[in-house]
This record gives C-alpha cells, structure tokens and sequence, in this order.
C-alpha cells in the first residue's frame, strides 16, 4: 500500500489511519516449490473521513401550519424547536425539545442503505393528548422524521405524526381523532448543527 504497509494472504482488509488518496498494488503468487509470480495490479483508493451528525440541532419548520388532515378537528404546533442527535455506527437517536413532543422516548432508527446520508427514525409516543373538543383525550400517537444531512452541519427532512382516535375510543365520535400531522406537505423543516 502506498502508506508504506502490506499484507498477506488470499482475502485481505486495509483500514487506512486517515482520510486521503493512496494506491493499492496486488500481486499474486502460488504455493508450489518453486513459485509463479503475476505481474503487479495498481489502483487508486480514495478514503474519506466518516461524518457525525452527534450534536444540538436547531430545526424550522418550512410550512405555515403543521396540522395536516386533523385541521379541521384541533391545531398541532410542530413538535420541536431543537433535536438533540446522537450518532453510533449505522444507528441514529434523536431527542426532540422545546416543543410539543413529550419529551420521551427517543426516537431511533438507521440510515438508508440506497440513499447515503438519509435516516428514518420512529417512536410511538402512547397518551398524548391534542386537548381540543371531541378529541379532548388520549391518543395513541407514532412520529416519524426523515432527516437528510446535505453536510456535517446540515439536515433538512420531514416529520410525520400520526393520532390513532381508534386505540382509546371506540365511539364514532372518535373517528375524526384519527389524523396526520406534518408530512411530505406540512412537516418539512431545515436546520443547523448549533
């Protein structure tokens, strides 16, 4: 390698100690007495440093109102203000404040395997309460976000909140609890590594 080490043996890994471009130059020998040896086979690699999104994150919502499908039933404010990242490996936890959201549990999830610095991460967040009117109850409660980092210090995404009126109610005045809040529409947000 052309950081000045080697390495033997038929399936070989190189971890490099840092970002930058080397070359690789494999050649290929038998085991017999007296042994046959190929011509050398160059090529280039080029290593990049791993990015981490851990940090306090500053969001703002792109749309006017966050409130969806359950507009005409009660009003949603978004949900937070400031998501607060924790990046490990290929896992992703985020924990929103200074907003809406109930403060527990974390949402959690993976990056895309097809589309390289996007995540999905989900929490069900059981009893939260829109206090409005015929929905004035608990409601089982599943946020989404999408988060897509354009840089280090950069996210821009979506958030989905979705109310289920069936879980705690089986009346039909229930049925308009059942909602989404955000979305594709409504949930779109950018935001800042502060």
């Amino acid at each position: 390698f052309s950081d000045n080490t080697t390495a033997a043996g038929q399936n070989v890994m190189k971890t490099f100690a840092s970002a930058g471009s080397f070359t690789a130059r494999v050649v290929a020998s038998t085991q017999e007495t007296t042994p046959r040896v190929s011509d050398a086979c160059e090529t280039a690699v080029t290593v990049t440093t791993t990015r981490n999104y851990t940090g306090s994150w500053l969001v703002s919502p792109m749309g006017t109102s966050f409130s969806g499908t359950c507009s005409s039933n009660f009003s949603v404010p978004f949900p937070a203000t400031t998501l607060g990242i924790l990046h490990q490996g290929n896992m992703l936890t985020v924990s929103p404040s200074g907003g809406s959201y109930p403060g527990s549990p974390a949402l959690t999830g993976t990056e895309e395997p097809t589309m390289p610095g996007t995540w999905f991460v989900r929490a069900n967040t059981p009893q939260e309460n829109p206090a409005m009117g015929a929905c004035n109850l608990q409601l089982a409660t599943s946020h989404t976000l999408k988060l897509t980092f354009t840089a280090e210090n950069v996210v821009t995404g979506t958030w989905t909140k979705v109310y289920d009126g069936s879980a705690n109610c089986s009346m039909v005045s229930c049925t308009p609890c059942s909602c989404i809040a955000g979305g594709a529409t409504n949930g779109v947000y950018n935001g800042v590594k502060m």
